[in-house]
């Protein structure tokens, strides 16, 4: 039974990376050069660090990221890392100084995860390309 439950829940995140693959690949491929099966550690990091973290081991480990894919999307996770719970539960706290409206800062700091990542898969390509020219 536990085996059963084992199996059914590695189908269904199979389902998941797939579907994945399919809706982010035209967003992320242009955008950080990753393939869109990273679609679901990046979002999962939006929550929990520690998840989005074993997600992406999970890609490497598996040889379905290359060790530069790795790095960007290690980029874009360490930013803003657990975005949604540290900015809601720690960053209420300064709420009430806001001259803006809350989600003014939770947005600036979404799309500068992606301009940090951009800006390490442009390092990665110019300064650091030969280290990877083998992948």
């Amino acid at each position: 039974s536990t085996l059963m439950r084992s199996s059914a829940a590695s189908d269904v995140y199979k389902r998941q990376i797939k579907a994945a693959h399919k809706l982010l690949t035209p967003l992320l491929r242009p955008l950080l050069g990753v393939p869109g099966l990273t679609g679901l550690a990046l979002i999962t990091d939006l929550q929990s660090t520690d998840a989005g973290a074993a997600l992406t081991k999970e890609l490497y480990d598996q040889d379905l990221i290359t060790k530069k894919e790795l790095t960007i999307i290690g980029s874009w996770q360490y930013s803003g890392a657990g975005l949604i719970n540290n900015y809601f539960a720690i960053g209420s706290a300064l709420f009430s100084y806001l001259t803006v409206p809350l989600l003014v800062p939770f947005l600036l700091m979404f799309v500068f995860k992606f301009v940090g990542a951009m800006f390490v898969r442009f390092v990665l390509n110019t300064v650091y390309k030969e280290d990877f020219k083998n992948e």
